[in-house]
């Protein structure tokens, strides 16, 4: 029985440990984690629940965090196997019909911190639908940990509290990011990786005698073969990473940004018509101000908007895919300093004094900074669930284990 009892423990360990990974990866970004769920949606021609497609990344992302740290902590098993042996094989129902339907390159399963393809995701999906079902015919047996009504009461408060956390990581800027735009990232060095790697290979094709035969350009034939046209070809060595900037007269000006001597200060509307007029206004009494103070301030809105700032020569384009990805919060600030992100801000926390103080402050200084808070509040959320964990699964346990153990109801 010993022996049953370690093999259960360990199944509940990885499961347990995958799902709150999963979860809390989702979580700390919501607004990249609706991306991924409206790719699904998409795929599955469901596009038309677009609209709803954050709020239910959110819900799914505290469901995965809870069910993993039950499983972890041994806490309401009879109730949470149900629950988890539900969530995975309707997980791996999901990715085993969106791979039959095309697939996608990033299934969203840790959000941005792992890139894993749907088919790769199908095949944890089983794994886990594996690990969880012996783990579901054992429910029964598994012990209370604390009175059932402390136990009840710790998984409501912990799920409240990851749900408050997604919603207030839905509002503002992430705190933990993992994208290409994070804190510290040198994307001019990523812009010139994509612009070198963005190649395409085209075929030439000649004909002789009749038939027709394509050749790359170090293999083109003798005078003896007649051109017949060329044959543009996909793209072979691509780059995911994407920051194409333009004006309105079509002008590219994404290597103006960062390899500028002088800081740029972008403000991403991603959607420019939820923003109100108060934030117009203070963009627009800014303007001045910034470049007053030595920065270059420009607005950037999503490809064929029909939204008019009115004032052209501080406004640039791009699609609504990289807005987002540069910053999460609609109207918000990412500051670009020699070709590295500085720091962002929040669109309608900030003030023009702010603006003001990022462009007197030493901007790597300010990097260091920004990417030490970022990491510090990514490990304190770490330590604090460890601690959490710790206290309540064995101090609880002890305490309770005097009055006796018993199976849970």
């Amino acid at each position: 029985m010993g022996f049953v009892r370690f093999i259960m423990f360990l199944l509940r360990l990885i499961f347990g440990i995958t799902y709150a990974m999963s979860g809390f990866l989702k979580l700390v970004d919501p607004v990249g984690t609706g991306l991924f769920v409206t790719e699904y949606l998409h795929t599955m021609h469901l596009g038309f629940l677009s609209w709803s497609a954050t709020g239910l990344g959110l819900l799914m992302s505290v469901a995965e965090l809870t069910v993993g740290l039950s499983m972890i902590m041994c806490i309401r098993m009879r109730f949470f196997s149900w629950v988890a042996l539900v969530m995975s094989i309707g997980f791996t129902v999901l990715t085993g019909v969106v791979e039959l339907l095309g697939g996608l390159p990033d299934c969203g399963c840790f959000g941005n911190a792992i890139s894993v393809d749907t088919y790769t995701s199908f095949i944890k999906n089983i794994c886990l639908t594996v690990i969880v079902v012996p783990i579901f015919f054992f429910r029964k047996r598994f012990h209370l940990v604390a009175p059932e009504v402390a136990e009840w009461v710790f998984m409501g408060v912990h799920s409240l509290a990851a749900l408050v956390f997604g919603i207030i990581s839905w509002i503002y800027v992430p705190i933990i990011e993992f994208t290409d735009f994070q804190v510290g990232t040198d994307i001019d060095n990523l812009l010139e990786k994509s612009l070198d790697n963005n190649r395409f290979e085209n075929t030439y094709i000649y004909s002789k005698d009749g038939v027709e035969k394509e050749f790359t350009i170090d293999e083109i034939p003798d005078e003896t073969w007649e051109y017949v046209g060329v044959k543009e070809g996909d793209n072979y060595e691509s780059s995911h990473f994407d920051m194409t900037i333009t004006t309105a007269s079509g002008e590219y000006i994404s290597k103006t940004i960062t390899k500028s001597d002088e800081p740029y200060l972008l403000f991403a509307a991603f959607r420019p018509e939820r923003l109100s007029e108060r934030y117009w206004n203070k963009i627009r009494s800014a303007i001045p101000v910034i470049e007053a103070a030595g920065g270059h301030p420009l607005l950037l809105l999503p490809e064929g908007t029909s939204f008019d700032f009115g004032d052209t020569s501080h406004t640039a384009y791009s699609d609504y895919k990289t807005l987002i990805t540069m910053v999460r919060s609609n109207g918000g600030l990412i500051f670009v300093d020699d070709g590295v992100v500085v720091k962002k801000r929040t669109g309608f926390v900030f003030t023009v004094e702010d603006l003001i103080k990022d462009i007197s402050d030493e901007s790597e200084d300010m990097t260091v900074f920004e990417t030490i808070r970022h990491r510090l509040v990514y490990e304190v959320i770490l330590l604090f669930l460890l601690v959490v964990i710790i206290l309540f699964r064995y101090i609880c346990g002890i305490i309770y284990g005097k009055k006796g153990v018993r199976n849970e109801k």
